[in-house]
């Protein structure tokens, strides 16, 4: 097995045989039965979309974990060089600022007790807009953990080198870009510019890729730029090696405190309900805030879905806790007026995501050179199927077999 000491000279010293040796992963293990296998259990909760509604399909009480979490979040700072109108990060009320560093190296060595292996960076804020990146990633590698980025990617020219050191402990890095052309992108990613977006993609194409960095554009979607996904395609793909697995289309959530946008612009009203059971409430993951507190969602804006507190507690302690098991005998009960988040959260039923997501990638999959009118043809028919009061499978179905 290799060591990170391995892996970072390979990554520094032989980036052609790193990129080499995802192409040749990618084709072992996205090929074509990867897809028939994928389809047919997207096909499945098709299906189970009528025949098993969001309430029946979810349980009605919280078991045991079946297997102990890897993975958590770790809110390294909770500020961002934007506001996206979906996700209105400056209106948390929550303290802002970034994670001090010796509860940073506190946060880590707990976790490393808890066999937690890897650790997502981002929560409230963007962590390109920390200019300690370096030193968080530092502290991982210290540690053996490894991490991907999440990021508009705007604040890239600053961190582009420490990305190339540090690519045995971030190996992967994802766009959010939720727009094809300047408007849609303006508009939705406030404060954002289009050209500056753009600039980043170029750099990443030229500094990071070549070093065997994977990359990934995600969009998340919504009737505000529903639109725009056969144009993000066509044009995107030059940013991604490998298009029908690097780009990603995530259907909306209530993830802002103030439903106003999510009630306009969610795609698929019909199939929304209010989000109680929510697995979130098991712990895995959990969120470590900047100031030490420990939050079971990311949608704590202003500190009412506290858990734990690590500078307290251990992660085990925080697992078996009163503050999860309060929260999650809440979710049975019904009753949710304690934790306001949760009583006002809503969102389509989380099936549709993969439906969603796997069908257009699947549509990128069988014809990878199609025009952006192509692919935004069959989205358009997605989402007049799933928009419909029914027979989904049989509709869906017969779009996938169009399609290949």
């Amino acid at each position: 097995m290799l060591t990170a000491r391995h892996k970072k000279y390979i990554k520094r010293h032989a980036p052609g045989a790193v990129q080499k040796y995802r192409t040749w992963k990618t084709a072992r293990d996205f090929g074509d039965a990867y897809w028939q296998k994928r389809m047919r259990g997207s096909l499945e909760l098709v299906e189970g979309l009528e025949q098993s509604p969001f309430p029946a399909y979810m349980p009605e009480k919280y078991g045991k974990l079946k297997k102990r979490p890897n993975h958590a979040v770790v809110e390294i700072n909770n500020t961002c060089n934007i506001n996206c109108i979906m996700c209105q990060t400056q209106s948390a009320t929550r303290h802002k600022g970034r994670m001090k560093s010796e509860l940073l190296e506190h946060t880590l060595d707990e976790l490393q007790v808890a066999d937690i292996a890897n650790v997502a960076l981002h929560t409230l804020g963007d962590p390109l807009a920390n200019p300690r990146l370096a030193d968080v990633l530092a502290e991982l590698r210290k540690r053996g953990m490894t991490t991907s980025i999440c990021t508009n990617g705007l604040l890239l020219p600053r961190h582009v080198d420490t990305f190339i050191e540090y690519m045995d402990v971030c190996p992967s890095i994802a766009f959010s870009v939720d727009g094809a052309t300047a408007e849609t992108y303006e508009r939705i990613r406030f404060g954002g510019k289009w050209d500056d977006l753009i600039a980043a993609l170029e750099l990443s194409n030229e500094k990071l890729r070549p070093c065997g960095m994977t990359t990934k554009v995600q969009m998340t979607v919504s009737k505000d730029n529903v639109h725009e996904i056969g144009l993000l395609i066509r044009d995107f793909t030059q940013y991604v090696a490998h298009p029908a697995q690097d780009l990603a289309f995530h259907v909306i959530t209530g993830l802002a405190p103030d439903n106003t946008y999510f009630n306009t612009f969610n795609l698929f009203p019909n199939h929304t309900h209010k989000n109680s059971m929510c697995t979130r409430v098991q712990g895995d993951p959990l969120w470590f805030n900047v100031d030490g507190t420990v939050s079971a969602c990311c949608r704590d804006y202003h500190g009412e879905l506290y858990v734990g507190d690590i500078r307290t507690q251990t992660f085990d302690e925080i697992m078996e806790g009163e503050g999860l098991k309060k929260m999650q005998a809440a979710h049975e009960s019904g009753d949710l007026s304690a934790y306001p988040p949760c009583n006002d959260c809503f969102r389509p039923d989380k099936r549709l995501d993969e439906i969603f997501n796997s069908a257009v990638q699947y549509f990128v999959h069988v014809n990878p050179d199609a025009p952006a009118e192509y692919y935004q043809a069959r989205v358009d028919e997605l989402c007049e199927i799933l928009q419909s009061n029914g027979n989904y499978r049989e509709k869906v179905e017969a779009l996938l077999e169009k399609t290949g």
